[in-house]
């Protein structure tokens, strides 16, 4: 055997090491969060929204820990979705995954960023929202690129925060 095609076996089997390592630590990451967090709600009871925004799920953090990704539930996954909100609190409806809601008794707040984790984009283009699920603090991030949707989805988060206090 040629020894081009040695070291291109070689190369392919340090390859698919390397990618099990991964898969296997993604796993065992989202076991590990998922002895601690709570499974998310995936609907809400009520009225449906008014409106739907299309955006992108970009992540979900530990509110005090803004670079670690949540992987417990299937929340690691980026991806298109459509966010409503209604009196009962907010839907995110993610392609290719479970709908995401947050209810309204734990949302703690509405905040724009420019960064997070893996994802930098303009000032303020990103809608993070600070919830509650169980005893831990999340912060979800949401892309919206149209900017007067984005003014819009952030102002109906807020005066959903606003009205319940």
């Amino acid at each position: 055997m040629d020894g081009r095609y040695t070291m291109a076996l070689v190369a392919f089997a340090a390859f698919l090491g390397v990618l099990l390592l991964a898969i296997r630590s993604w796993k065992r990451r989202a076991g590990d969060q998922a002895s601690v967090i709570d499974m998310p709600a995936e609907g809400l009871v009520g009225a449906a929204p008014d409106e739907l925004f299309i955006g992108h799920y970009v992540s979900t953090t530990p509110t005090d820990e803004p670079l670690e990704r949540v992987v417990a539930h299937g929340l690691g996954h980026r991806g298109l979705a459509s966010i409503g909100v209604t009196p009962a609190g907010i839907i995110i409806e993610r392609r290719g995954e479970a709908d995401l809601a947050i209810l309204v008794s734990q949302l703690r707040g509405v905040r724009r960023e420019q960064a997070t984790i893996d994802r930098v984009v303009e000032a303020d283009g990103l809608v993070a929202i600070d919830w509650q699920l169980g005893e831990t603090a999340l912060t979800t991030n949401l892309r919206i690129v149209d900017g007067d949707a984005r003014a819009k989805l952030f102002n109906q988060i807020n005066e959903l925060k606003e009205g319940n206090k």
